[in-house]
């Protein structure tokens, strides 16, 4: 009897210990933040409000994982009461009463892990401009879609053929249309340089009128404003359909050899690169859409993937200033995964100091 009562004894379930509170901060965000120590066990907690008779109000479960509890009904100056009960099965155990006053402060240490990955990016961030700005030497690796674009261009002149550049369907606010504009001055300065014609066909007004801009000043900046035309960019048609089918059309008519597929692209893409790889076009294609990128890396010569698009900008210009930035941010995603790793490696073996730490 006596090693069966130690036995239940060890697998009683014990009530969450350790309750804490913190004041929250924000607009609509003010409140109290109950905490706790999780029971060894217990699968659920259920969270009561206590009022002054001592009669208990349900507020919320949580499972096994949170061990936290954010209440938004509150006052300044007022006192109120939680109890937790840890819940396995049929079985529960509360925990003894915890009473916090709300007090509204300037800081909300809930949300402290925040201010330290912000201020360790920016540290980072920082550094790397100041590399940059004592002319220490920073590069990206190679990226080969962005080295070929010289040698797409060229061999479009070489035929006597024009270059289509295909911007996709996003709008002039979307990054990938911002990123693609800066690959298009590269382009468009290049193709005054060799003389060469450069059609940009547009479905949004907006894009086309920057592109527009774009390519007038690559054309200025190559000494070859005279060979610029407006008309060699225009606008075909908002639907999608419609605009791939007229964009095939123009690449089919002037046998264009040279063929620039940047932007985001949906169900269009596949069309626009069968066709371009039917004319006998060099293509060069980039995207973050990622369901479309594996039709792009089938059909085409080059692709960028994803943030390579992005980094453009800083590949083609070799500005410093431009270099560190993207090396900032290839730092903290490097941390970023290790974080991710280390975190799946915790909680796989049951320690939960990361997943609090991440926690707001």
């Amino acid at each position: 009897m006596t090693v069966g009562g130690f036995i239940l004894a060890l697998n009683a379930l014990l009530p969450p210990s350790n309750i804490r509170g913190t004041t929250c901060v924000g607009d609509t965000t003010a409140g109290l933040m109950i905490t706790w120590d999780r029971s060894p066990g217990a699968e659920l907690y259920d969270i009561y409000l206590v009022d002054s008779a001592g009669n208990k109000t349900y507020l919320a479960t949580t499972n096994q994982k949170y061990n936290r509890y954010k209440h938004f009904d509150v006052r300044a100056g007022q006192s109120y009461t939680f109890i937790v009960s840890a819940i396995k099965g049929d079985t529960s155990a509360e925990s003894a009463p915890f009473t916090i006053t709300f007090r509204p402060s300037w800081f909300d240490l809930t949300r402290l892990n925040n201010l330290l990955f912000l201020i360790g990016f920016s540290a980072v961030f920082f550094a790397y401009l100041f590399i940059a700005r004592r002319g220490i030497p920073m590069s990206i690796r190679r990226i080969a879609g962005l080295e070929e674009l010289d040698n797409a261009v060229g061999r479009a002149t070489e035929l006597g053929r024009p270059i289509l550049f295909i911007h996709g369907l996003s709008t002039i606010s979307e990054l990938p249309t911002v990123a693609a504009l800066t690959v298009l001055k590269h382009i468009g300065r290049k193709a005054a340089e060799y003389a060469t014609k450069l059609l940009v066909p547009n479905n949004d007004p907006l894009v086309m009128a920057a592109s527009q801009e774009v390519i007038k000043e690559a054309y200025t900046e190559a000494g070859r404003p005279d060979l610029y035309n407006e008309d060699d960019i225009f606008f075909v048609s908002p639907e999608q359909f419609a605009y791939a089918a007229a964009v095939n059309g123009i690449a089919i008519r002037e046998k264009a050899g040279a063929v620039f597929l940047l932007g985001y692209f949906y169900a269009e893409s596949l069309m626009f690169a069968e066709v371009g790889q039917s004319v006998g076009a060099i293509q060069v294609a980039g995207t973050s859409a990622t369901d479309q990128l594996p039709f792009f890396v089938a059909s085409c010569d080059y692709t960028l993937i994803g943030e390579e698009l992005y980094a453009a900008s800083a590949y083609l210009s070799g500005d410093a200033l431009q270099i560190a930035t993207i090396k900032a941010e290839d730092i903290f995603k490097l941390l970023t995964v290790i974080i991710i790793i280390a975190g799946a490696v915790a909680e796989t073996i049951g320690w939960k100091f990361i997943f609090d730490l991440l926690m707001t």
